[in-house]
């Protein structure tokens, strides 16, 4: 064996060995011995730190993905976090502040999964123009503790919780943004209809005038005969004024009736405009579902007892009403639990398959490390063993 450089040595002047590995050989049966000591030190270890509680549940939601993806950014919002552990009295609990410290896009995406009602196979056969109106079956949650099952138990419970406020928050949001909106824009449409309709009534009652006139100039007129015409040719012939006053107050009714619904539908959208204002004022910046709700409820019970006991009152109350019966059929009131939350009594570990070859890889560096380590620090340690046979790594030159 000849010395090549300070980190190389060469065998029978064909192979290059490094000086390190030459020195992991002399000493291989420590090396094999901590190898083996910090392999299985690292595996406990792995398991022991990766044992946890795990709880699991599923809820039942429908809605759309379309609707699901807009909503899912405001999982992670503190604030809106923090709105809600007040609003439910858990801000200091141990799940509530689980929440706080742990809430991120990631902590959502390993931890909050949605669950379609087609698996990936038969989501290949949607048109594009279908997928839009996807609704998904529910949502699955899984949570883990180091304490104990109730305590996974009860942060699952709180997620879960959280999700659906925060998916009614969002739906009632747009929900009466939407119907705000479309009455204010029906209102602007209901007075363009009445100034229309004033404007025919007062041509007709105008016209009506001037064919009454006629008619009261040529009180011998010849009863109308059908095949009488009204034109304005210059060879046609014109229906006698009698006839013209009935067709005008006949056209003049049809107006006033128009401009009786358009004024029926006018109040209507004043008296639901009004229910969004107080709406509005009631909930001017609430982020939370269940706040959001309470306030909804609340201005419907007062606009309920205000309101006349008639039928236009009585649409716009029952209109309103029904964005309620929709939460409730989407299941965003309250968690509707299908499964879970489970309450485990043992602890969940990584897979022994996955963390056996992490194990032995980061042991086997590990200990050619401390090898390393301790025969630099002090040579006369190897004396205790017994040495690896020189002439195995200086070959057989060395032994002739």
């Amino acid at each position: 064996m000849t010395s090549l450089s300070d980190n190389q040595v060469e065998i029978d002047g064909e192979l290059s060995v490094p000086i390190w590995l030459t020195r992991l050989l002399e000493c291989w049966r420590i090396f094999v011995l901590l190898a083996v000591v910090t392999s299985l030190m690292i595996l406990v270890a792995c398991l022991l730190i990766s044992a946890r509680f795990e709880s699991q549940a599923f809820i039942s939601v429908t809605r759309d993905v379309a609707s699901y993806n807009l909503e899912k950014p405001a999982f992670v919002d503190p604030q809106r976090l923090r709105e809600y552990l007040e609003f439910v009295g858990k801000s200091n609990t141990p799940a509530g502040r689980y929440l706080i410290s742990q809430i991120s896009e990631r902590f959502i995406a390993e931890h909050v999964k949605l669950e379609m009602q087609y698996d990936k196979n038969a989501s290949r056969f949607i048109a594009d123009k279908d997928a839009r109106g996807l609704l998904t079956s529910g949502i699955s949650f899984k949570v883990q503790s180091t304490l104990s099952g109730e305590d996974a138990s009860e942060k699952l419970r709180l997620l879960a919780s959280y999700i659906t406020d925060v998916m009614l928050g969002r739906y009632l949001r747009a929900v009466t943004d939407k119907l705000e909106g479309e009455s204010a824009t029906e209102a602007l449409k209901i007075d363009n209809g009445i100034i229309n309709a004033e404007l025919r009534i007062r041509e007709l009652d105008r016209r009506l005038g001037q064919a009454r006139r006629i008619a009261s100039e040529y009180p011998q007129s010849v009863p109308a005969k059908e095949q009488q015409i009204v034109t304005t040719e210059i060879n046609g012939r014109f229906l006698p004024p009698v006839t013209q006053i009935v067709g005008l107050e006949t056209e003049l009714v049809d107006a006033k009736v128009e401009l009786d619904r358009l004024l029926r539908r006018q109040k209507q959208n004043n008296f639901e405009t009004a229910f969004f204002v107080e709406l509005r004022r009631r909930s001017p910046h609430l982020a939370s579902g269940a706040r959001l709700k309470g306030a909804y409820l609340a201005t419907l019970a007062v606009t309920r007892e205000s309101a006349p006991d008639d039928d236009l009152h009585r649409e716009v109350i029952n209109r309103v009403s029904a964005v309620i019966t929709d939460v409730r059929n989407q299941r965003l009131d309250a968690p509707d639990f299908i499964l879970g939350p489970t309450t485990p009594n043992r602890r969940s570990t990584v897979a022994l398959f996955k963390a056996s070859p992490l194990a032995v890889v980061f042991g086997i560096l590990l200990a050619g490390a401390i090898t390393l380590t301790l025969r630099h620090l002090n040579p006369s340690w190897l004396a205790r063993f017994r040495p690896l046979p020189r002439a195995c790594i200086e070959g057989q030159g060395a032994s002739t």
